[in-house]
């Protein structure tokens, strides 16, 4: 498994099988401290959840976009995780 981010650009996953380019969401950048950290700590959690890969990538991204939408390191519970998911205000691409 490979997953590689590319800033504004989104993100790309491929593995033996599967690949998929998730784009970055549109937010006015605050703060970029800890979004990779975000990410990561999202998609990973995703996939240890649910193996579906391409809904990891989208919970992950949502994560990054409002921590970057954020000044400083914003930590991420399991409230905010649901947020991301669910309530963040950035339409699916």
């Amino acid at each position: 498994m490979i997953v590689l981010t590319l800033d504004t650009n989104g993100v790309i996953y491929r593995d033996n099988v599967q690949e998929y380019k998730q784009e970055a969401y549109q937010v006015k950048v605050k703060d970029t401290t800890a979004t990779g950290d975000t990410f990561l700590g999202y998609f990973l959690s995703m996939i240890s959840q649910n193996p579906d890969n391409k809904f990891a990538l989208t919970v992950a991204s949502k994560a990054a976009s409002l921590a970057v939408s954020r000044k400083g390191s914003l930590l991420l519970s399991r409230f905010w995780q649901r947020y991301a998911v669910n309530k963040l205000d950035i339409h699916d691409k």
